[in-house]
């Protein structure tokens, strides 16, 4: 087998991202950099979703020339690693290390804006029917969300806060 196909194999055997993601992210950009074909044929054939798949690779891109413990990124976690994949170096990991493992994923993302968090926020998951979720859309669509490149809206909590304020 050559080690093209080795990768691949490896890559493939990986059907979610969950404590081995630091393994997932190494195999996956050692495939990229050496057998770019077979990282585009990985894409089209994983689970993994080819957006997870580019911020593994950027998981490690960062972290690889780091000396930071497999074992706190393990607790860090995949999503707060890649959010700190943009702006983590030699020069300032310590602190951004310590931020993550304080900070929950969303207030990382503000921190790291330059923003502050706003304390005790909630967070709402909510199911729709088709037919529900298309006047749920519609509606945030006319109080301000905005339609993205990806067909999600953004700007969402905003429009639903205008819309609540105008019905009470």
């Amino acid at each position: 087998m050559t080690e093209a196909a080795a990768l691949f194999e490896k890559a493939m055997s990986y059907d979610k991202v969950g404590d081995n993601f630091m393994d997932v992210a190494r195999v996956l950009r050692d495939m990229l950099d050496s057998y770019p074909d077979e990282f585009q044929k990985f894409i089209s054939r994983s689970s993994l979703g080819r957006r997870k798949i580019y911020y593994l690779v950027e998981i490690d891109r960062a972290f690889r020339k780091l000396s930071v413990s497999k074992n706190r990124l393990m607790k860090i976690g995949w999503t707060k690693a890649n959010i700190l994949a943009k702006h983590i170096d030699a020069t300032n990991a310590k602190e951004l290390l310590e931020l993550a493992e304080n900070n929950s994923a969303h207030d990382l993302k503000i921190l790291l804006a330059g923003g502050e968090p706003v304390a005790n926020h909630h967070a709402v998951l909510h199911y729709f029917s088709p037919e529900d979720y298309q006047r749920y859309e519609k509606a945030l669509l006319k109080y301000g969300a905005v339609r993205g490149r990806n067909g999600g809206l953004t700007n969402k909590e905003e429009a639903l806060i205008k819309l609540i304020k105008k019905l009470t």
